[in-house]
């Protein structure tokens, strides 16, 4: 059994403000009101000031089904902090794993 490692005090209080970049990040490509090139640029963009700086990791796959999942963990820990699975230029966001 893996040992969780808690998130330092740092990563704590950034957390709240990283989901939600990453949450208004992924519903405005959701809903087709940023095109992939842009939304590609930003989420790397996210990723190199915000993310990796305070001890996380980002990571994006493309379902069998075509949706998109991005995951946000803390270095060090394979459980997620934020899932988000949606289905680009539609809208539709989904329970991870469904």
């Amino acid at each position: 059994m893996e040992a969780l490692h808690p998130l330092d005090r740092g990563q704590a209080q950034s957390l709240p403000q990283i989901k939600a970049s990453l949450r208004d990040l992924i519903t405005a490509y959701g809903s087709g009101a940023l095109e992939e090139r842009r939304f590609v640029h930003e989420l790397l963009h996210l990723e190199a000031e915000k993310v990796r700086p305070r001890g996380f990791v980002l990571t994006a796959a493309n379902t069998d089904d075509d949706w998109t999942v991005v995951v946000l963990h803390a270095q060090g820990r394979s459980e997620p902090c934020a899932v988000y699975e949606f289905l680009p230029g539609r809208g539709k966001v989904r329970r991870c794993g469904s």
